[in-house]
């Protein structure tokens, strides 16, 4: 992440608006990548703070799977 933020630094300082409409390109990428893993988790969270556990519980099985699979 380190080469990226210098990177947009570097695009924002010294490219002027098309560095800014790069950043703008690059951040609105990242929010798409990034959003349905964050919202799952969320969603999770909220389910278990209101006592709801089917996600949280399917959430588990897929990460044992994927451990048993991965030792083996």
């Amino acid at each position: 992440m380190i080469p990226i933020g210098i990177f947009s630094v570097f695009l924002l300082e010294n490219a002027g608006i098309l560095g800014a409409v790069i950043n703008m390109v690059l951040g609105i990428g990242g929010l798409i990548i990034l959003a349905p893993w964050f919202f799952r988790w969320y969603f999770i969270c909220a389910g278990l703070m209101f006592g709801r556990t089917n996600m949280a519980q399917t959430k588990e099985d897929e990460i044992s799977a994927r451990l048993k699979h991965l030792q083996g």
